[in-house]
This record gives C-alpha cells, structure tokens and sequence, in this order.
C-alpha cells in the first residue's frame, strides 16, 4: 500500500487494531487540525493486525463516529495485503470544531493527539472561521509589507485581553493566528489586517 513504510506524524497514523476510542480520537484529532490519513489494520512497519472484514471496519468506524461530536466526515478506501485488509480514512481539516462524547477536544501534535488547552481552544476556534483562502499566502508579499505599528497595538490589545496567556515572539504569533506562514510570507488574512 502507498502509506506503508511512512513514519506515522502530523497526517499519517496508524492503528492496526478495529479500536474505536482510538480511532474516534484520531479522527477528532486531524479533523481540528490539518486533516490526514488514518490506516486501520496495520502497523507503520506493515505488520497486519485484526482486521478481518469489510464488517468489521465498518463496525469500528461507526463506532468510532458515534464517539465524534460532531461526527468527523472521511473517505474510505480498503486495500487487500496479503491476508489481512487495511482500510484508509482520509481526513479533511474540517471548519468545524470536533470533540469526543466525553468532552475532550483533540489535535494532532506530531504522531500523538493531545488535548487542547483551554487557553489555546480560542485560537482553534477563531482559527476556524478563517476560510482557507484567508490563509493563501499572497504572491510577492513581503513581511516589510506589515504596518509595525497596527501590529503592536494589536499584540498590545491582545495581551491585554489575555493576560495569562505566553507572550510569543512577534512572527511566531503571527503565524499562530494566521497572518503570515510558516516561510514568513503574508497571508490574505494578515495583508487586510496589518498591510500598509
């Protein structure tokens, strides 16, 4: 299969068992965060596990979706290997926030979905009603291009709002809130905001 051999991470996890707590939580976990794939019934090093039938992953995914709230959308994709099956959902990074029934709202840090702090569900939240265009980054745009100025005070209302929060270093907020991308180009979102 074309996942087999990849290190799982950020988008790629691998549960070799039809588990559905761990399945709802990863697809809970990539679905608030950039989405991915989940590989039901094997290993990252390609051992099959207990995946027997069709049913059975079906049984687990529906399973595992009563668990999602709201339910987590996926494509799905089986595969025969050798005598086992493996099952692929694809995960899109959803406009929605995902939790689980008993409350928890995960995210994918790495290979691990992890629980999202209280402090850090605002910025999830508000990371949501950005559309992905908000978040292309705009050809020929230049950090230069923002009004430092327009940016400190907003760091400074911010700061203020939320006192106990960790101040970051400047671009590292920016990124965070979605202004500027990882290689440091502005974003639509932080062009209206902070564009000169």
């Amino acid at each position: 299969m074309s996942l087999q051999g990849q290190p799982p991470g950020q988008q790629l996890a691998f549960i070799p068992e039809p588990a559905p707590e761990k399945i709802a939580e990863t697809l809970v976990a990539m679905a608030n965060s950039d989405g991915g794939s989940v590989v039901i019934g094997v290993t990252a090093e390609g051992e099959l596990g207990r995946l027997a039938t069709v049913e059975d992953a079906a049984d687990a995914v529906t399973a595992a979706q009563r668990l999602c709230r709201p339910p987590v959308k996926t494509d799905w994709r089986q595969e025969q290997v050798g005598d086992g099956l493996v099952v692929t959902l694809r995960v899109e990074r959803s406009t929605e926030i995902h939790g689980l029934a008993d409350g928890r709202v995960l995210q994918r840090r790495g290979a691990d979905n992890v629980p999202v702090a209280p402090a850090e569900l605002e910025r999830l939240i508000t990371s949501r009603s950005l559309g992905e265009f908000e978040l292309l980054p705009v050809p020929g745009a230049r950090r230069d291009d923002f009004d430092e100025d327009v940016v400190d005070e907003y760091l400074e209302k911010r700061q203020k709002r939320n006192p106990g929060h960790t101040i970051l270093p400047k671009d590292k907020l920016l990124q965070q809130i979605g202004a500027l991308t990882q290689d440091r180009t502005p974003t639509v979102s932080g062009i209206l905001l902070f564009g000169r």
